[in-house]
């Protein structure tokens, strides 16, 4: 019996493992990565440059279920850059009346 309850943890705690990593590596290696840095840096932007709200709001406004491994905020030329898995994404404010233009998304796995 005991035996059995070591296999069976065992093989539990092996699937949870390789769930784990897939998981992980898909988040790092497919689309959806830069599509997180991206909606982070934009929305951030935004929220802080065109609606011109508190930093601590727009930090929770912006990372609504998954948050940047980091991030830099730059007031002066009013631009956001956030990166995390993977990816590093720039959004910087171009007028009132424009808001914020997100650029182009990089690849920094391979740095």
């Amino acid at each position: 019996m005991k035996r059995a309850k070591i296999t069976l943890f065992s093989i539990a705690f092996f699937a949870i493992v390789t769930i784990g990593v897939g998981i992980g590596a898909w988040l790092y290696t497919s689309p959806f990565a830069r599509v997180l840095s991206a909606n982070y840096a934009k929305e951030m932007c935004s929220c802080l440059f065109v609606s011109e709200l508190s930093q601590d709001h727009c930090e929770n406004y912006s990372s609504q279920y998954v948050k940047p491994a980091g991030q830099q905020i730059d007031l002066v030329s009013k631009k956001v850059i956030a990166w995390g898995w993977g990816n590093e994404s720039e959004a910087s404010w171009i007028s009132q009346r424009e808001g914020c233009r997100l650029n182009l998304a990089h690849n920094t796995s391979n740095k």
